[in-house]
């Protein structure tokens, strides 16, 4: 087994020092991430129990680039991500009985950009939060000079045997090629996205459950692309 990760995150904190209050757009931040992951990205979890007492939670992350910002005011971020190897996360469960409730992730992403910006606080007198965010990313899949059949990357798979589960049941199976989240509430946005998914991406849950006596979810999704931008306030 062999678990690797590449993470970069970013946090950048600004105070005034003067006698007044410094507005969002005094702020300006300027970041530029390249990560290449050309080598495997492997996770596998083996959990075996005869009988657990009370909760059981198993999580199985398997993520070639994972880039994350947290910003306040301007920002002007340049992000580019790219992998061309297995990115695979299995996650196999095997228990006789579970007597309070299951939850259990098993995530498999190529490239992950996760961007986080605020404006002004409202103990400054202005709560708008008005800032200028500007994105260039760029996510793909280093396909290989001479591929037959396609690869398949990433890929999540996940095995769940549970004899009798007395509290609820949760899974989450999820195999992503590239996603991009931005949440700037109250930002005026300029933002550029290009995404390549060269790869079949394949998201497997197996479950095998003999008795449930409350409720079950299971959630197992397989996607290429994603792209999530909000500038909306929570409570809108």
């Amino acid at each position: 087994m062999r678990n690797t990760f590449k993470t970069l995150s970013v946090a950048a904190l600004a105070l005034a020092t003067t006698t007044f209050a410094a507005s969002a757009w005094d702020l300006t931040s300027y970041v530029s991430n390249t990560q290449t992951s050309p080598a495997f990205v492997t996770q596998e979890t083996n959990v075996n129990i005869g009988s657990v007492a009370k909760n059981l939670e198993v999580t199985g992350i398997a993520i070639g680039n994972d880039f994350q910002a947290n910003l306040i005011g301007d920002a002007n971020i340049s992000t580019t991500q790219s992998f061309g190897a297995d990115v695979f996360s299995d996650v196999n469960v095997d228990v006789h009985e579970v007597w309070g409730k299951t939850k259990i992730a098993n995530l498999a992403i190529g490239s992950n950009v996760d961007i986080k910006t605020a404006g002004n606080p409202c103990d400054t007198g202005d709560c708008l939060g008005t800032h200028y965010v500007t994105i260039d990313n760029d996510q793909s899949f280093i396909t290989p000079p001479v591929v037959n059949p396609t690869p398949i990357d990433p890929a999540a798979v996940s095995n769940i045997n549970i004899g009798t589960q007395n509290g609820s049941f949760e899974l989450t199976n999820l195999a992503s090629n590239n996603q991009f989240k931005v949440s700037s509430p109250g930002a005026v946005l300029d933002i550029n996205s290009n995404q390549v998914a060269g790869a079949i991406t394949t998201s497997t849950a197996n479950v095998n459950i003999n008795e449930a006596l409350k409720g079950v979810k299971i959630t197992s999704a397989a996607i290429g692309n994603s792209v999530n931008i909000s500038n909306v306030f929570a409570d809108e």
